[in-house]
């Protein structure tokens, strides 16, 4: 029988994250991904911190874009309320460009 310390099931953003976390910590990882590379099933257009990220995968990551602004409309019943930021180091990820 084979023995992980942890078992990362998924290998876009956060699994590949997760899972070299956890081997530069000295853990046996399996990282399990159903697609035919690492997040190639993220279709998600998902946002994260482009600082964060970096810091974990090092520069020269391929994100799509910087996000400039971010709208969101919450509803109840017939009155709106929108709320509007300009976010730093946000970034947008999305499918795997082959």
């Amino acid at each position: 029988m084979l023995n992980y310390d942890v078992v990362v099931v998924g290998c876009g953003p956060a699994g590949s994250a997760a899972a070299l976390r956890a081997a530069k910590a000295g853990k046996k990882v399996l990282a399990i991904e159903r697609g035919p590379e690492p997040g190639s099933k993220n279709v998600s257009g998902a946002m994260i911190r482009k600082d964060y990220v970096s810091s974990v995968f090092g520069d020269g990551l391929p994100f799509e874009r910087e996000v400039q602004r971010i709208k969101l409309s919450l509803y109840n019943g017939d009155s709106p309320v929108d709320i509007e930021f300009s976010p730093e180091n946000l970034v947008t990820t999305g499918e795997a460009k082959i």
